[in-house]
């Protein structure tokens, strides 16, 4: 088990899920914000400006006040004020066992955490040319370019004997065929005169 010092940033009910900030020396914890990824859960109540010891459990369950009514099995998210609500999607986790509001559930956390907005694309990066520049290459793209393809190597070995095919049939037709060919030609022939 790890611990840390912390400051709490306001009145912190129990069983509330916590996120951490940072801060001046010591860590901050505050409520976690609805649609958030918590860090911590309270497992006691906190005031504002109290200097704490939080202690890593890493415990896969973790004891949440409910927000609204939440079916077992159901995929919950951080609502308002750190409680958990259910989630459209998978959220941070889901519950064991069916709750009212107000009481607390058994939130089975995933490891992942939920999902986050998309971001903006990404600047588009430097090509290789450029990074060569940048690494000392003087030249042209096409000086480059050409830089990159080396000397001819030297002449391979000869390969191996393959294995001799089959046998194939000689070319020759038989006298049947040869002698419809002959008959076609004089056909041939005779229309001509």
């Amino acid at each position: 088990m790890s611990t840390f010092d912390a400051i709490v940033t306001q009145d912190i009910p129990a069983n509330r899920l916590l996120s951490m900030t940072g801060g001046n020396g010591a860590p901050h914890l505050s409520i976690t914000a609805a649609g958030g990824s918590p860090d911590f859960v309270s497992t006691g109540d906190l005031k504002e400006s109290q200097a704490v010891t939080v202690t890593m459990r890493d415990k896969p369950i973790w004891n949440v006040e409910a927000g609204e009514d939440l079916t077992a099995g159901q995929y919950v998210e951080a609502g308002e004020g750190g409680v958990i609500v259910g989630s459209a999607g998978e959220g941070i986790g889901y519950v064991t066992d069916a709750v009212k509001a107000g009481e607390i559930a058994n939130l089975v956390r995933q490891s992942s955490g939920g999902s986050g907005e998309k971001g903006d694309p990404g600047k588009n990066g430097k090509s290789a040319y450029e990074i060569a520049v940048d690494s000392g290459f003087t030249g042209t793209e096409q000086e480059w370019l050409n830089s990159l393809k080396g000397p001819k190597g030297d002449k391979g070995d000869k390969g191996d004997k393959g294995n001799p095919g089959k046998d194939g049939k000689d070319g020759f037709g038989t006298e049947t065929q040869y002698n419809d060919i002959i008959a076609r030609l004089e056909a041939l022939e005779g229309a001509g005169s």
